[in-house]
C-alpha cells in the first residue's frame, strides 16, 4: 500500500496517509534509499504476526525493504536440500536492553534544519511504533567531535566547585528538544546515557581538550572529585529539563587519550577507571541519582577485552558501583567476538552494550555512500554476531548526518542510517537503517536469546533466535551470498519450517 499525500488548506499543513512502500531513489551505488520529503515518506509500520503461520519480513540489495509474506509450518519432512538447519533450544542466554542511536549536536543541526513536519516524520522514523521502534539514546557530555565547535560546561579555571556550570547552548537548543520530541513519539522509556569526551582544558595535564593528557592528580585528589561532581551536575541539569539519564560511560574511549587525537579525548587506563569508580564517581553518582544508575566501564573498543573488564571487576569495591562493559566496534577485525563472551562468563552479572558503531570512518573509505548494501550487511553481520556472543543491546552512533557527513568540526565524517539534505528539505533512509530494523522492530527489551544449534553453517549464512517477552520467536537471518538459501528452522516445541533466504538479503521471521 504506497501512501498518498496531499496538501490541505490547514495552517499549511500536508497530510501523509501512512505507506509501507519505499519510494527508492538510486545513487548509482550497489542498492537504494528511501526518500522522505513534504510530500511523501514510507513508514515501517507495526509488524504483526499471524496465529498458526509464519510471518516474515525480508529486505535485499535488489531494493526489498522490509517486505511482509507468510508461510506455513511443515506437515511433512523437510527435503534434505537445506542449506542451513538452525535447531532451536528452549535454554535461554542474555536478555535484550534495547537498540538506539545518539542524540549528537550533529543530528540537532540537522533535524532543526528541517520543516517542523519534516522533523517530527524524522525521529518518527527512529522513536515510534511506526519507525524503527529505538528504546536507547546515548547523549554526548559537552562537545565531542560531531559538533560544530569545541566546548565543556565550565571553562572558568579553578572552579573546583563547579559554580559556573552551565549546559550550552546545543543542550538547551538542540539535544534536549530533539530528546524530548523523541520521548514524546515511544510508547516504552528511553533509556538515555552520557558518555563524556573531556574535561574542561584546566583539569588536565596538557591544558587542551585534544590531545595526549588525562586529569590532573589521581583520583580520590580534587581535580577527580571535581569531574564525578561534574557527572552529577550533568545528571542534575538534564533532570531538571525533565530528561532522567538511565546511566553513563565513565569515558569514551579513553585510550585515544594517550594519542595526539585530533579531537576531544581523556587518557584513563583500567586501573585509573577503577579507582576513579569507587573513590569519586560511584559515591558521587549513587548519592544524586540512586544506586539504580547504571554505570559503564571501557566505552571502547573490544580488542582490550576481558582484561579491561578484569582489572576493574575483581576488585570488589568498584565492581559494587558497575553494571556493564561499553563496546565500540572500530576494531572488531583484529579480535573475534569470542572477547565478549569470555568477558560475560567472567562477569555473568554485567551487562554488555555495543555504545557506538558506523560506517566510513575508515580513512580510505568515502564518508558518506548513498545505497550502499554493503554497509547494510557488515551492519546486520556485526550485530548477529556480537548477539550470538551474549551481547544484550546495541546503539549506533549519529542518528542522523548530512550529505558530507557532518557537521564535524575536525572533519571526521562518516555514515549513518539517515542522511539529510537541507537544502532539498529531504531526508533519505539508508539500507542500513533497515538493517537495523531487522534487530530492533522484532527484539523489544526483554527479549531473551535461546540457544541453538547451526548445522550446514557457511560463510555468509547465519541466523539468531530470540523469545520475546509476548512469547513469539523471532529469528534473524543474513545471507551475504549472491544465491538464496534455504534455512530450516527446528524449534524445541516440534514445530518446523523453511525459510528462503533471497541472495544478499537480510530476513525475519515471527511466529
Amino acid at each position: 500500500m504506497r501512501r498518498r499525500c496531499f496538501a490541505v488548506v490547514l495552517s499549511s499543513l500536508v497530510i501523509c496517509v501512512r505507506s509501507e512502500t519505499c519510494f527508492s531513489k538510486e545513487f548509482g551505488s550497489s542498492s537504494v534509499v528511501c526518500l522522505c520529503n513534504s510530500t511523501h515518506c514510507d513508514d515501517i509500520g507495526q509488524v504483526r504476526a499471524e496465529y498458526g503461520k509464519i510471518t516474515i519480513y525480508g529486505s535485499s540489495m535488489a531494493g526489498e525493504r522490509f517486505q511482509r509474506r507468510t508461510a506455513e509450518f511443515l506437515h511433512h519432512a523437510p527435503g534434505d536440500d537445506m542449506d542451513l538447519t538452525v535447531s532451536v533450544q528452549s535454554k535461554t542466554l542474555q536478555e535484550i536492553i534495547g537498540f538506539g542511536g545518539a542524540f549528537t549536536d550533529s543530528a540537532g543541526v540537522n533535524w532543526a534544519s528541517l520543516s517542523p513536519n519534516l522533523q517530527r516524520r524524522l525521529l518518527t522514523s527512529y522513536y515510534s511504533p511506526e519507525g524503527l521502534e529505538y528504546n536507547i539514546g546515548r547523549v554526548p557530555m559537552g562537545g565531542c567531535d560531531f559538533s560544530t565547535r569545541d566546548y565543556t560546561y565550565d571553562d572558568s579555571a579553578g572552579d573546583f566547585e563547579l559554580r559556573k556550570f552551565a549546559l550550552a547552548q546545543e543542550d538547551l537548543q538542540l539535544k534536549i528538544p530533539m530528546i524530548r520530541f523523541a520521548k514524546s513519539l515511544s510508547e516504552e522509556e528511553i533509556f538515555l546515557y552520557g558518555s563524556p569526551w573531556s574535561a574542561p582544558a584546566w583539569m588536565k595535564t596538557n591544558g587542551k581538550t585534544i590531545g595526549r593528557g588525562g586529569l590532573k592528580g589521581s583520583p580520590g585528589g580534587r581535580y577527580y572529585q571535581t569531574w564525578a561532581n561534574y557527572f552529577v551536575k550533568f545528571y542534575e541539569a538534564y533532570r531538571d529539563h525533565g530528561l532522567t539519564m538511565w546511566g553513563f560511560t565513565l569515558q569514551n574511549e579513553p585510550t585515544t587519550g594517550f594519542l595526539p587525537w585530533k579531537w576531544q579525548t581523556m587518557a584513563m587506563t583500567p586501573y585509573t577507571e577503577r579507582e576513579f569508580l569507587k573513590k569519586d564517581l560511584g559515591p558521587a553518582l549513587f548519592k544524586a541519582a540512586g544506586s539504580s544508575i547504571k554505570i559503564m566501564i571501557l566505552d571502547d573498543d573490544r580488542v582490550v577485552l576481558p582484561y579491561w573488564a578484569n582489572a576493574i571487576f575483581n576488585d570488589a569495591e568498584a565492581n559494587s558501583y558497575a553494571a556493564g562493559v561499553a563496546v565500540h566496534w572500530y576494531k572488531d577485525n583484529l579480535t573475534s567476538a569470542s572477547v565478549l563472551e569470555s568477558t560475560y562468563r567472567n562477569h555473568p552479572d554485567k551487562f554488555l552494550l555495543y555504545t557506538e558503531a558506523c560506517e566510513g570512518y575508515q580513512a580510505s573509505a568515502p564518508a558518506v555512500i548513498m545505497g550502499s548494501w554493503e554497509r547494510a550487511e557488515s551492519y546486520a553481520e556485526h550485530i548477529l554476531d556480537d548477539l550470538r556472543h551474549y551481547i544484550n543491546g546495541w546503539v549506533d552512533w549519529n542518528l542522523f548526518l548530512d550529505t558530507q557527513g557532518g557537521p564535524n568540526w575536525v572533519g571526521n565524517y562518516v555514515d549513518s542510517p539517515i542522511i539529510v539534505d537541507r537544502d532539498t528539505q529531504t531526508f533519505y533512509k539508508q539500507p542500513m537503517y533497515y538493517a537495523m530494523a531487522h534487530f530492533s522492530k522484532f527484539l523489544p527489551r526483554g527479549s531473551v536469546r535461546l540457544d541453538d544449534t547451526l548445522v550446514g553453517y557457511q560463510s555468509g549464512l547465519t541466523a539468531v533466535t530470540f523469545l520475546r517477552p509476548d512469547k513469539l520467536r523471532a529469528t534473524i537471518i543474513l545471507n551475504k551470498n549472491n544465491s538464496a538459501k534455504k534455512v530450516l528452522i527446528k524449534d524445541n516445541d516440534g514445530k518446523s519450517f523453511v525459510v528462503e533466504a533471497g541472495a544478499r538479503s537480510i530476513t525475519t521471521t515471527l511466529r
